[in-house]
């Protein structure tokens, strides 16, 4: 019996350790590197004040409330989270690493984030024409191209590429050869030269 209340209280122990440990790891890391400008752009791929501002933004869409049992993860963290995969690229297992939360904690905080964000600014940096705007691009296509009823040009081009190492089948790359082919395709407006 007294080893089951031991055991409990260790137990008890260890998950305070770890809520106080995750609140000073969380606000450490982002201390740390606000402390430093060009850090924080080259790790972020922002400056301070655009995060800051980014943050107020989407900050009350994203945050979660603390519960009995967690933390929840500060919005701040939950931003930096999503910045830095969009940022690198990186899979959600080194994301996480960097970050030390679960891999499953940040596929989740991924799309959430990225939605939020979307959904904050799709207003005031993605106006969405009028039929009349339309009508106009389409008329002065037809009068510059000669391409009645067009909006935009797509366009595209074979590009050769140095291969990269052990790529032979992705890339189309023959036994022979170091250069592979792979197609770019570039969106025009109106005024493309």
């Amino acid at each position: 019996m007294g080893d089951l209340a031991g055991a409990q209280r260790l137990a008890a122990s260890l998950s305070a350790a770890c809520r106080v440990a995750r609140v000073v790891r969380g606000s450490c890391r982002s201390w740390e590197l606000r402390l430093d400008d060009y850090r924080f752009q080259r790790y972020m791929r922002l400056t301070i004040s655009q995060f800051d501002d980014l943050l107020a933004r989407v900050g009350p869409r994203i945050c979660r409330l603390d519960t009995y049992y967690r933390r929840s993860i500060s919005a701040a963290e939950r931003l930096s989270v999503c910045l830095r995969y969009l940022a690198t690229g990186d899979s959600f297992r080194t994301i996480a690493n960097s970050f030390r939360v679960g891999v499953s904690t940040v596929s989740g905080i991924v799309p959430d984030v990225a939605t939020a964000i979307w959904d904050c600014l799709v207003e005031e940096f993605m106006a969405v024409l009028t039929t009349e705007e339309w009508r106009s691009i389409a008329v002065q296509f037809e009068e510059r191209w000669n391409f009645p009823l067009c909006c935009g040009a797509l366009d595209g081009k074979h590009v050769v590429l140095k291969a990269p190492a052990n790529s032979r089948s992705s890339h189309g790359k023959t036994p022979c050869s170091s250069t592979s082919k792979t197609a770019l395709l570039t969106l025009h407006t109106l005024h493309y030269y």
